[in-house]
């Protein structure tokens, strides 16, 4: 079922949270609101096929209903049409879709993404430049206020558990909690900050997960949308001023997107996130350990808790099942 929806609408903080499952806090019954942003279909069939795999994975492991919000254009929105419906019928497991389209979305928060374009793409054009790796930071502005929770997945992740158990982790956000995310698994964030680091030997930041605050990765976001939306801090991050200054004292210039954000914030607000544990986003890009970074990559890249969700960053390949 497809419903159109045109939207111009110190070292404990960065500990991993661990969630006690034994109190039944969702409905089977209750649609689960999952955001998947999937857009430039057009002349790439592997892009189709990450989203046939992450939807086919999440309907296989659970029999709650599920709502995805695709982030889309009209020749994705087709294909997307297509697999689900296929896939909703293999699986017999209800499923809604929404979309709304990039172009409208990003034409309303336009002024948050050329802020953030200027620090957290390498430069005008490059893959991590696009209005879509950006949509995440301001998506509380373009819902419809009666969404009020959401798990954004990048496409290409795989689900290997019932994801009613990732939207549990809600439920230990604290007060001031706004998003939840995974650290970073591997040494980028040391490599951004090399210049700081240099001059604050003692620094956590850009540091491995046991002792330090290696940034965190946007494969997966945990939004409370009611809580950014009275966020009056987390609002006041999404300025020229804040991001300029922060950027500077950090010498940051990130070319992740969105997870840039989070992470340089986190250094000063790190109040404002939930840190999930690392097998909610395991992932397996190992790029940085042939960078400069083999005697430490082990570090950052560990995560020996039993995977939830396969993140394939950097086109790698997921492990044989």
């Amino acid at each position: 079922m497809v419903q159109k929806n045109r939207v111009i609408p110190m070292d404990s903080i960065w500990e991993e949270q661990t969630v006690y499952l034994g109190e039944n806090l969702l409905s089977e019954k209750d649609y689960l609101d999952i955001g998947i942003i999937f857009t430039k279909i057009t002349g790439n069939g592997v892009l189709k096929h990450k989203y046939q795999t992450l939807v086919r994975s999440i309907l296989k492991n659970t029999r709650s209903p599920i709502h995805i919000h695709l982030i889309t254009d009209d020749q994705s929105l087709l294909a997307a049409q297509h697999v689900t419906r296929i896939l909703e019928n293999q699986h017999r497991v209800p499923v809604k879709v929404t979309p709304y389209f990039l172009q409208d979305i990003a034409q309303q928060v336009k002024d948050v993404i050329s802020i953030m374009q200027a620090h957290f793409s390498a430069k005008p054009g490059a893959y991590y430049a696009d209005a879509l790796f950006f949509i995440s930071l301001a998506f509380y502005k373009a819902a419809p206020s009666t969404l009020k929770k959401i798990v954004f997945i990048d496409v290409d992740c795989k689900v290997v558990t019932d994801i009613r158990e990732l939207f549990l982790h809600f439920s230990q956000f604290q007060k001031d909690n706004v998003i939840g995310l995974t650290h970073e698994l591997t040494p980028v964030y040391r490599h951004v900050l090399h210049t700081y680091r240099a001059k604050h030997n003692n620094t956590p930041f850009g540091g491995p997960r046991k002792n330090g605050f290696p940034g965190f990765n946007s494969g997966v976001i945990l939004m409370d949308l009611d809580k950014l939306r009275s966020s009056v801090e987390y609002a006041s991050l999404l300025s020229k001023t804040v991001i300029d200054v922060l950027a500077a004292k950090y010498n940051f210039k990130g070319h992740l997107g969105d997870q840039d954000f989070f992470t340089l914030t986190g250094f000063e607000y790190p109040e404002l996130y939930y840190v999930l544990p690392c097998e909610w986003n395991r992932q397996l890009c190992r790029w940085w350990e042939h960078r400069g970074y083999e005697e430490v990559f082990e570090s950052y890249f560990e995560c020996s808790d039993k995977t939830k969700i396969y993140h394939a960053n950097c086109n790698s390949e997921f492990p044989d099942f």
